[in-house]
């Protein structure tokens, strides 16, 4: 009779330590083939943001304002509650019934892992679920010119709509969870000057232009550490915030 092969101990533990060293090694390119199949459902949102919104010109012959003049409605939903815990009536926002009335159009996967919730779970959101809304400085008392969100602006005034930027990750603080519904071009952010664009996606952030399409953009200036701030050239950057450029380039605010 042959002998029965047995494993030795040192060889049980040296396969062990294999196979964890195999696992190290996979996990990181399973987190970001997860990361790479979020930023993509990311992309399909804003996609569709893009287009409530352009449907939304069909009626009402102007891009949806950011907020609507002297009531609590922004572009997402109408605020109710009070600071530190706000809540948002999602039905109520000018888009909702043309993105298909779904809340996933409006919450980007990665900001709803960070945030701690599920896509999906509006209630618990009390901000724009990740994305942010073009406009030229952080402000929600005035509109600016050339601010595509102003309430004022037509497609047909749109300059280079293959250059101007309608919605994009946002995100606003050093705090990962925390966003704003105000996309602000780098230079014209909250307390600092990086702006609000967020590099969420492995350092990089998916943007939505005003004629349709969709990019993904990598971080190249800002706030590095946190993952906000620009891309591409950073004196360039509040060009693509401003669907009247070069004809207007002044940041004035305006007055309906």
């Amino acid at each position: 009779m042959g002998s029965r092969f047995r494993f030795t101990l040192i060889e049980l533990l040296v396969v062990i330590a294999i196979i964890a060293i195999l696992a190290a090694m996979l996990m990181p390119a399973l987190s970001q083939a997860r990361e790479r199949g979020r930023a993509t459902a990311c992309a399909s949102g804003l996609k569709q943001l893009t287009l409530a919104n352009t449907t939304y010109t069909s009626e009402n012959e102007v891009y949806a304002p950011l907020l609507f003049t002297g009531t609590s409605t922004w572009w997402y939903g109408a605020r109710t509650g009070s600071h530190g815990s706000f809540a948002y009536d999602y039905t109520s926002g000018p888009l909702f019934s043309y993105y298909g009335s779904t809340p996933k159009a409006v919450i980007c996967p990665s900001f709803a892992v960070t945030a701690g919730m599920k896509t999906g779970d509006m209630k618990k959101m009390s901000s724009s679920g990740g994305y942010g809304y073009a406009c030229r400085k952080y402000s929600s008392s005035a509109f600016y010119c050339g601010q595509i969100s102003n309430g004022l602006a037509k497609p047909a005034q749109v300059r280079r709509p293959t250059e101007t930027v309608l919605f994009a990750d946002s995100q606003q603080s050093s705090d990962q969870a925390s966003t704003t519904s105000m996309l602000v071009p780098y230079g014209q952010g909250m307390g600092h000057t990086n702006g609000t664009m967020g590099f969420r996606h492995l350092g990089h952030a998916n943007v939505s232009w005003t004629d349709g399409h969709d990019s993904s953009e990598k971080f190249s200036d800002g706030d590095a550490v946190n993952g906000f701030g620009c891309f591409g050239d950073p004196d360039q950057n509040p060009n693509y915030f401003n669907y009247l450029y070069p004809d207007a380039e002044a940041l004035t605010a305006i007055t309906e």
